[in-house]
């Protein structure tokens, strides 16, 4: 005597390897989420679109004698191009700069009277539709692979 079940069971064979389903979907999925958010950052300062503490006019004129950028945190581009992202692992991506003045540009740095002018977490937020629909489509795609 025995139980015969009849039926499509690769969902449960394909189900086994479900952690390396996750790792391949949501890993690519965290790094377009990640690239989203630098685009972001690099494309709110280069237009502008934060709101920015003005420059001092001492930093405009300086700026002006160098041939520098009138913008807000671009002289030469360097701050833009040092904005990276980095797998660390299959579920975490970091976004940032190495950039020496960063941490002064998003916070402000106080001992020399520089004002915060936030743009990595205005660049977040402004993401957030993006990267969730990223993760989203991710998290659907990894469903479907495993049942079809």
């Amino acid at each position: 005597m025995g139980l015969n079940f009849t039926g499509n069971w690769d969902f449960f064979d394909n189900a086994k390897h479900i952690d390396t389903h996750i790792r391949e979907h949501m890993g690519n999925a965290l790094e377009t989420a990640a690239e989203i958010v630098r685009a972001n950052v690099v494309k709110g300062i280069r237009d502008q679109r934060y709101p920015f503490a003005p420059l001092a006019q001492r930093t405009k004129e300086y700026k002006q004698m160098k041939g520098l950028s009138p913008l807000i945190l671009i002289a030469e581009g360097d701050y833009l191009a040092s904005f990276t992202t980095k797998k660390v692992s299959w579920d975490e991506v970091h976004i940032g700069s190495n950039h020496p003045q960063s941490r002064a540009l998003e916070f402000g740095y106080e001992p020399r009277g520089l004002p915060a002018r936030p743009h990595l977490g205005l660049a977040l937020a402004e993401s957030t539709h993006d990267v969730m629909s990223t993760l989203r489509d991710a998290f659907a795609t990894m469903f479907t692979g495993l049942i079809e």
